[in-house]
């Protein structure tokens, strides 16, 4: 079983120009769906306290 691990593997990083733009792009999408859901979040909870 300790033969299957190999810890000195180096993983293999995808590189270009493509994927460093598809990981832009996902950040940015990611940014805008967290700032969306917190403002919702708190909508909410400001809502629940009654104004």
């Amino acid at each position: 079983m300790i033969g299957y691990v190999n810890s000195k593997r180096e993983t293999r990083r995808l590189g270009g120009e493509a994927f460093r733009a598809k990981q832009r792009r996902n950040k940015i999408i990611f940014g805008i769906f967290g700032v969306l859901g917190f403002l919702l979040l708190n909508i909410v909870l400001y809502i629940l306290t009654g104004f």
